[in-house]
């Protein structure tokens, strides 16, 4: 009994990431998420979906903005700048700093302009008002062709997932918060926790109003989206699930992480978003070293910053 008591013990937390903190999210991504994939889907089934209205209008936009304004060459140019900027701070001493504070940097050193020469020896001019457009431009394209991705793949034009890939071209109400998890299942156990959530959850939200709209999996992750405008509910059925989906019934040495990204207005003036990262298990103990200990809880469990 002593035993499964101390099993029982929970001994997970989670870490905020502000909307703003981009950097820090990458990075808790990249440092100690080993597990954590691209997101590709390994599926393309998309069970759950929902009839939606698009924004065709930014939907062009993306696409024409960037394939209208670059050619081949103009896109060597950008990329190829941008590898000499990575090649420039790829020495340990600037370790500390951000990608987007050595493109500040690089280009502060040249009075926002910097002049290069590219490896077929053609000089090049580009200022950081045209650097940021380009890519600015391209990664709004890319999210575009993810978009007609997940498309191509249901075989429709409004009956669509919510998820990453299309929620930028999804018109929402005001009110509506969106609510998107990923789940560790990089493992026969993690895997097995993750299907113990989903089927809690699914049980949680029956006859609430609280829509699953997208569920997907990739190489070692699970991928659930809720939609609603009832945020505070939705929170505390995320609560309820942690706590009956067995995440303590296991020995100290498993670890187990998951990520909660609230999103609220979406395409609205007073669009804001948080992530908070859950982690259980001796792996991340070490992680509370690295962030503050807020006086408030998150969803029943410590919180830090």
């Amino acid at each position: 009994m002593e035993k499964v008591s101390k099993e029982r013990e929970q001994t997970g937390f989670f870490i905020q990431v502000l909307e703003g903190e981009l950097e820090k999210r990458k990075n808790l991504s990249e440092k100690v998420l080993e597990t954590h994939s691209n997101g590709v889907s390994n599926l393309h089934i998309f069970p759950y979906r929902k009839k939606v209205e698009l924004k065709q209008d930014i939907l062009d936009l993306d696409v024409m903005s960037y394939t209208y304004s670059y050619l081949e060459e103009d896109i060597n140019k950008y990329t190829s700048l941008r590898k000499l900027i990575k090649k420039a701070f790829n020495e340990e001493v600037f370790d500390s700093l951000t990608f987007k504070e050595k493109e500040e940097l690089f280009f502060k050193q040249g009075n926002n302009e910097v002049v290069y020469t590219d490896k077929n020896y053609k000089k090049h001019t580009v200022t950081k008002e045209e650097y940021d457009l380009f890519f600015k431009r391209r990664k709004a394209y890319n999210q575009a062709m993810e978009f007609y991705n997940v498309r191509e793949h249901v075989n429709s034009e409004d009956y669509l997932p919510i998820n990453r890939a299309t929620k930028h071209y999804i018109k929402f109400n005001k009110e509506q918060v969106l609510v998107s998890l990923r789940l560790e299942s990089s493992n026969y156990r993690t895997g097995r926790i993750t299907s113990k959530f989903i089927s809690c959850l699914q049980n949680f939200i029956k006859d609430t109003g609280i829509e699953i709209v997208n569920i997907d999996q990739t190489e070692n992750a699970t991928y659930v989206n809720l939609l609603s405008e009832k945020e505070n509910f939705m929170l505390n059925g995320l609560r309820e699930v942690i706590s009956q989906c067995e995440l303590y019934r296991t020995e100290e040495s498993f670890n187990y992480n998951l990520e909660v990204e609230i999103e609220r207005n979406l395409h609205q003036e007073n669009y804001s978003k948080d992530w908070y990262y859950f982690f259980t298990g001796n792996k991340y103990e070490e992680l509370k070293d690295m962030f503050k200990k807020q006086e408030s809880n998150f969803l029943a469990h410590p919180l830090y910053k």
